[in-house]
């Protein structure tokens, strides 16, 4: 009896037919002037659908409708080479609507399309070329379009897990045939076996899930060693904050110490005023009054000696009135005598003087003729010698002059040689101070370098500066890559030898900060981040990460015994050891780089055993370059060598199998830059000490000079008086000489 009842219960639920059909079902189908239909609608049940019809009739291009709507290209359809050959004959334009239930727990976006939606295809034909062009359109229950996106479809047959060109989904007549009924080799049923059960792209899929796993693993081991890298760091912070805050107490217990110790001297202060105060009541008072009575004792005798003062005073008025009238009395008395003695003086002296006329004048007028001859030589005579003298005194001013000139022009001879020396002093000061300022910015820079450099904690891509950054920022946005970047190269580089750093940066300098992407994506999306950090133009090699390792043919290694450079560059990743050496191959070519060494079949030890060793092509024809270890090198070129030394000792290798060593050699040189510094240093002060000398001897020697044309001045002004009174002499001469020959010629008249 049960058993009649199950068997009813599942006939009756065979016989059951659904209303809604499942998301992705068939519902409607209608096409326009495709292939044969000119407009033709087919519903589908929610069940199984048999389509019937004879030959020619269009079942089959009902197929290739849906096909061409579920995103099927014309040649996967079999029956053309492209869309406009699915257009009906004579017409332009042709519409397929593939109508597919939205329900269920598989509906796809149900909020914005409803139970069912509807891909649109409309083929279009246009131009002289007849080239037919595609649109689509996905429409909602109420046939409004939603999205006329070709991913947006692509997206539902993905959700829908609808694949019109999977050759079991849609079976076309000729595959069905070919198949069934022709003799298919077994490689393509194997194909379509696999491509219908889509193994192939889930076998790939499951390689690129293990690739991801894989960088998934990498990335976590990265994350896992950053994590105990940091979580040392935290430790570290941790016991730095508990110093810090015991430094934080003992330095409010000291603040409390100082106050209390500034409290206790002013408590002291005030204890001392105190006992002053008490001392100013106790004893003040009488003080005041001892000081008070010798300030009285002092205005009494101050008194007295006044009253002294102002007697001694009247009387000496008194006795200098009496005194001023003596002498007035006295100077009338005088001046009488004076006057009666002048007038009896004046008389006598009358008297005198005429008696004497008379005699004189008859003494004179005898005398006159004797002594005229005798005057006149003598006054000649004294003119001359005057006019001499004048003469002689001014040669001896000329002379005096002449030499005050002289060393004039000789101290202003040393002014200007001193004020020469003096700019040129003080160029080589200021020569010496930009050599100074220089030092102190080379010495600020590697302070500055240093400091990072051991902030780096070991990092060797503190070496690399802004490209050191940069690879920080890139392990941080590992997913925004297909494949994670490589770079900068020198930072995976390490050498066996460190005596060839300087040689690795010769070679590999120029290409030790470069990157290298998989593809051209990751090479756009490494600029942006560059941008970012306002690095400019990184140098990006975008080069395949799958191509296999290069091999060095025989022909173009180095000869027996000798060693290229390549054998001592390491790569510290093993995963990245290919990429690398592959590129730096392309790159410089430092597989045909020989390193000068002693034990070479010639020794290289010498710069002339270099060149000949290159110039004769012993190391092999494919070696270009010979470098040492000091990075002095010589390379081939045509049929010439070339010899460049590249390093002094201020550029700093970042080639080097430590990072230690770049950090000690950085130190040494920051303390020759200090060296350096402090020498200039020395060097300005000597200097500006001499520049100060010679400023000092200049003043002296522009005063003397102006000393000795202010006594070629007066010696000037001299001559100058001198000639005056030379020309009043001879003038006084001539006029003599005129009034002699008067004289005469009066005298020889009156004769």
């Amino acid at each position: 009896m049960q058993e009649q009842l199950e068997k009813e219960e599942q006939v009756q639920e065979l016989m059951s037919v659904r209303r809604q059909g499942f998301a992705g079902q068939l519902k409607h189908v209608q096409v326009q002037n495709f292939m044969c239909h000119h407009n033709f609608a087919m519903e589908f049940g929610t069940h199984v659908n048999f389509v019937s019809g004879s030959n020619g009739s269009g079942k089959s291009a009902v197929l290739q409708a849906m096909q061409c709507a579920l995103g099927a290209t014309a040649r996967k359809t079999g029956r053309a080479q492209n869309m406009k050959e699915l257009v009906r004959s004579g017409c332009n334009t042709a519409k397929v609507q593939v109508t597919l239930w939205n329900t269920g727990e598989d509906a796809y976006r149900h909020e914005a399309y409803g139970d069912w939606l509807t891909i649109e295809r409309t083929i279009k034909i246009i131009g002289a070329q007849k080239t037919a062009t595609s649109t689509w359109r996905l429409l909602n229950q109420q046939e409004s379009p939603v999205s006329r996106s070709k991913k947006d479809l692509d997206d539902m047959l993905d959700h829908l897990s609808i694949d019109a060109t999977n050759p079991l989904a849609v079976m076309t007549q000729d595959v069905s045939r070919d198949f069934l009924c022709g003799a298919v080799a077994d490689k393509n049923k194997y194909e379509l076996f696999m491509e219908a059960t889509m193994l192939d792209s889930m076998q790939q899929s499951l390689v690129q899930c293990q690739t991801l796993v894989e960088k998934m693993g990498a990335s976590m081991r990265d994350i896992t060693a950053t994590h105990t890298a940091r979580r040392g760091k935290v430790k570290e912070l941790q016991d730095k904050l508990q110093k810090l805050e015991s430094a934080a107490d003992l330095a409010a217990m000291r603040s409390t110490l100082e106050r209390a110790t500034l409290w206790a001297a002013v408590e002291e202060r005030t204890r001392k005023l105190e006992v002053v105060r008490q001392n100013l009541e106790v004893r003040g008072p009488r003080q005041l009054q001892e000081v008070q009575g010798i300030v009285d004792d002092v205005g009494r005798q101050l008194n007295i000696l006044r009253e002294q003062e102002e007697g001694l005073a009247g009387h000496q008025r008194a006795l200098q009135s009496t005194n001023e009238s003596f002498a007035t009395e006295q100077r009338e008395l005088a001046d009488a005598h004076k006057r009666a003695r002048l007038e009896h003086k004046q008389k006598h002296k009358v008297f005198k003087n005429l008696e004497q006329q008379l005699q004189g004048l008859q003494e004179q007028l005898k005398s006159i003729i004797e002594s005229k001859k005798e005057f006149g030589d003598d006054r000649q005579r004294d003119f001359v010698e005057q006019l001499q003298r004048h003469q002689g005194q001014a040669a001896q001013v000329k002379a005096a002059m002449g030499k005050a000139e002289a060393e004039h022009q000789q101290l202003e001879a040393q002014v200007t040689q001193l004020q020469t020396s003096k700019a040129a002093k003080e160029q080589e000061v200021r020569n010496l101070t930009g050599r100074q300022q220089s030092a102190q910015g080379i010495i600020q820079n590697l302070q500055g370098q240093l400091q990072q450099w051991r902030q780096a904690n070991g990092q060797k891509l503190a070496l690399f500066g802004l490209h050191g950054q940069l690879r920080n920022l890139v392990d941080r946005n590992k997913r925004a890559f297909d494949e994670v970047p490589i770079g900068p190269i020198g930072a995976h580089l390490t050498l066996s030898n460190t005596m060839w750093e300087n040689a690795a940066d010769v070679v590999l300098g120029g290409y030790l900060e470069s990157w290298i992407c998989h593809t051209e994506r990751d090479r756009e999306t490494l600029r942006k981040l560059a941008a970012g950090l306002r690095l400019r133009g990184p140098h990006i090699i975008v080069s395949s990460f799958c191509r296999p390792a290069y091999t060095v043919p025989p022909h173009k290694k180095p000869a027996a015994g000798y060693q290229s450079l390549r054998e001592f560059v390491q790569v510290e990743h093993p995963q990245h050891a290919r990429i690398i050496d592959n590129k730096l191959m392309d790159l410089s070519h430092y597989e045909a780089v020989v390193l000068a060494t002693d034990t070479a079949p010639v020794a290289l030890a010498t710069d002339d055993a270099c060149f000949h060793v290159l110039w004769q092509g012993l190391p092999g024809p494919a070696v270009s370059m010979i470098v040492a270890a000091t990075g002095k090198s010589w390379s081939k070129r045509n049929a010439a060598v070339l010899v460049r030394n590249y390093f002094g000792d201020s550029r700093r290798p970042r080639v080097s199998a430590s990072f230690e060593s770049a950090v000690a050699t950085c130190e040494q040189e920051l303390l020759k830059a200090q060296a350096a510094y402090h020498t200039i240093q020395q060097q300005v002060i000597a200097a500006t000490i001499e520049l100060q000398n010679l400023q000092q001897q200049a003043e002296r020697v522009l005063q003397a000079s102006r000393c000795a044309l202010g006594e070629a001045k007066r010696a000037q002004n001299t001559l100058r008086q001198l000639q005056v009174c030379c020309v009043h002499v001879c003038v006084s001469l001539g006029c003599w000489l005129l009034s002699t020959a008067e004289q005469q010629a009066a005298l020889g008249h009156s004769g």
